[in-house]
């Protein structure tokens, strides 16, 4: 039984957090916070009943806290219309609530939006005293009601209030001044013309003006046929001056200055006919066939032609193209004029962003994680201590004879073990000394020492750690389409050993006695304890383990390269080294502990399946049991196994009373 404060009791632990972490709070205070809580000006309903709900938590209503947040929306929404339709249903919840708020909200956008679009008629002043008298009258009846009709500021229709003015805060683009827009700045023209006149006179009857991008890159031609537009924003002329976050360039054509609009997106210049027969006496070159700028939704604005302008900008010359449309709009510089023009450059911490090759990927992982993939040998914060059977008494064997042909290499490879901390020379008497075993690694020259424990494994107790199965693998990775393996590098020597486990380690040979300092190869509990280990260090982490090798997946290319960014981070954290020569990384299946994982699922590993079917027809007993061994590892992938596991059996009573058949030979093919 847990007591009620054990550190062992997981909700007490919370409790203690909660209470060391979180403020004290006076209750009737909270309560009264949530009590005068109101919706404040120009707060949304979706922020004023979110706030409620976490002041609430503190207060503890318990089973009444929906119902008194439903009361508080009812008495401290700010706006009355809402309030009356909340009253008028007499079983209100908080979930009809919530809703009828954010309904009444959605309409008054909708309302609110339709209400301030732009009189597309603009109001032209008198100087005479019969216009004073009116524009004062005027004025006087825009404050006596709760909207303007016509603001001085911006010529558009919003609540009388200031701050609710679309230019209040913004610069004027003709005098430089604040707080108004240039269709109702007063200041006098920079200069006087009857073509900047005209001008002016027209940009009240001007048309929406579209932001058109052209897909082609090649330059502009009369023979090309459509250009498609990606982007298009419909506003009026002076809806365009209420939103100034928008670029804006001054060119001087034919000594004229004209406001153009400086858009990225764009690959044409375009600019309005009537526009250009009053700047210039210039041709236009027809196009041969019917070009067309075919706007976001498929809509096409027919062009009238192709120009070329000789623009001015710091008294730099630029001739540049500009279609011409039948429509009034704003002159527009593509993203091509405006790299000429040099009114966009490119920041050199801007970087283009590409399809990134496997081999790219390998390079930057190995590279950022080098320090994982050295040749120093690794220490896992783990230390291993071994346990004897005291019944079971030291044994001590002489050193084997070395071949005099790998004399120099094993003395060399007993040299470098030494000066990797791997083992020492010892040279006090010991109680237990096993012998020295070398062996060539696989497809290569060089040799790996191990001990040869047999006496010792005999006297050392197993830990009995249970080893994960394919099975338990397959499962975590379920559903991963990209995988990668990462393999452990001299896996064992990873783990320390204490001073007496050391000790027990001893082994002779033909230069002196040595003993290992990390776990040696040989041993039979080796593989249980660095399983447990590392199930141990990535608990929690998104990989399976099974001894040496990590697999890693992900259900896509994003989740697979941050699942393996967590693994990578945490191999380095507890100084896990990986073999960059074994290391597998992003690929659409991979062979692991003799299966191949892959999107489709789990598969047989063919050089498995290969080994099976040209291993020899087994001749006695024991040949049997090892062919239905290797068949069992892949059993799962063959149908009636139990069927020609029967025979089989049969056939091995039959071998072991010498009564062997044909028939026996023809099951075991099967």
């Amino acid at each position: 039984m847990v007591p009620a404060e054990s550190r062992e009791d997981p909700t007490c632990l919370k409790r203690k957090f909660r209470e060391m972490c979180n403020p004290q709070h006076n209750k009737t205070m909270e309560r009264h916070k949530f009590h005068t809580r109101n919706q404040k000006q120009g707060e949304t309903i979706e922020s004023f009943i979110s706030d409620l709900k976490i002041k609430a938590k503190s207060c503890h209503f318990a089973e009444l806290t929906d119902e008194l947040i439903c009361d508080r929306i009812v008495c401290g929404i700010n706006n009355d219309s809402i309030r009356k339709a909340l009253l008028r249903d007499s079983d209100l919840t908080l979930a009809k609530a919530i809703s009828i708020c954010r309904v009444y909200e959605m309409t008054e956008e909708n309302t609110r939006a339709l209400t301030l679009q732009v009189n597309p008629v603009d109001a032209l002043q008198q100087s005479s005293s019969r216009g004073q008298y009116r524009s004062r009258n005027k004025k006087a009846n825009q404050y006596d009601s709760k909207n303007i009709t016509t603001c001085n500021h911006c010529g558009g229709s919003h609540p009388a209030q200031r701050d609710k003015c679309p230019a209040f805060g913004l610069k004027c683009h003709k005098c430089g001044k604040m707080n108004h827009f240039k269709d109702c700045c007063k200041s006098k023209p920079a200069y006087h013309n009857t073509e900047r006149k005209s001008f002016t006179k027209k940009s009240s009857t001007r048309r929406p003006v579209y932001h058109m991008e052209v897909e082609q890159e090649k330059e502009y031609t009369a023979d090309d046929d459509t250009y498609y537009v990606d982007g298009i924003s419909v506003d009026t002329i002076n809806a365009h001056m209420k939103n100034r976050d928008e670029g804006f360039v001054t060119l001087h054509v034919h000594g004229k200055p004209i406001e153009m609009k400086i858009d990225t997106g764009a690959k044409c210049n375009v600019m309005a006919k009537d526009m250009f027969v009053q700047l210039s006496e210039g041709n236009i070159i027809p196009c041969g066939r019917s070009t067309n700028l075919v706007a976001y939704g498929g809509s096409k604005i027919e062009t009238a032609g192709l120009v070329s302008l000789s623009c001015y900008l710091n008294e730099q010359q630029h001739t540049l193209p500009f279609f011409l449309v039948e429509r009034d709009v704003i002159p527009l510089l593509g993203f091509r004029a405006c790299m000429r023009l040099g009114l966009v450059t490119f920041s050199p911490h801007v970087h283009q962003v590409g399809t990134e090759t496997i081999t790219d990927f390998v390079k930057h992982i190995k590279e950022e994680y080098k320090d994982v993939f050295s040749d120093e040998l690794g220490e896992l914060p783990i230390t291993y201590s071994m346990v004897l059977d005291p019944a079971v008494q030291p044994v001590v064997r002489p050193a084997h004879r070395v071949p005099l042909a790998m004399q120099a290499r094993v003395k060399a490879e007993l040299d470098s073990m030494t000066s990797k901390g791997v083992i020492c020379p010892v040279s006090e008497p010991t109680d237990w000394v096993s012998s020295m075993v070398a062996a060539h690694k696989k497809d290569k020259e060089e040799i790996r020492l191990c001990i040869n424990p047999k006496d010792l494994n005999t006297a050392l107790r197993r830990p009995h750690y249970p080893m994960r199965s394919v099975e338990d693998v397959a499962s975590k990775m379920s559903g991963a389409t990209l995988f990668s393996v990462l393999d452990a590098k001299n896996s064992f020597w990873q783990i320390k050993l204490d001073q007496k486990s050391s000790m027990l380690t001893t082994f002779s040979t033909p230069f002196g006695r040595y003993r290992f300092l990390r776990m040696p190869f040989g041993i039979n509990s080796a593989s249980e304890v660095f399983q447990s280990s590392m199930e141990q260090l990535f608990a929690g982490y998104p990989c399976a383990v099974i001894v040496d090798d990590i697999i890693v997946g992900g259900r896509d290319a994003a989740e697979h390269d941050a699942n393996l960014k967590k693994i990578l981070d945490r191999a380095q954290e507890i100084k896990l080294r990986l073999n960059s020569q074994k290391c597998k990384f992003r690929l659409d299946q991979v062979c692991y502990v003799g299966h191949i994982f892959t999107k489709e699922g789990l598969k047989a590993d063919p050089t498995k399946t290969e080994a099976i079917t040209e291993m020899p027809v087994p001749q006695d007993a024991l040949a049997v049991q090892r062919f239905l061994g290797m068949v069992n590892y892949l059993g799962k992938f063959i149908p009636n196994l139990s069927t020609l596991q029967h025979h089989s059996g049969s056939s091995l009573t039959k071998t072991l009373h010498g009564a062997g058949s044909p028939n026996t030979n023809k099951h075991l093919r099967n």
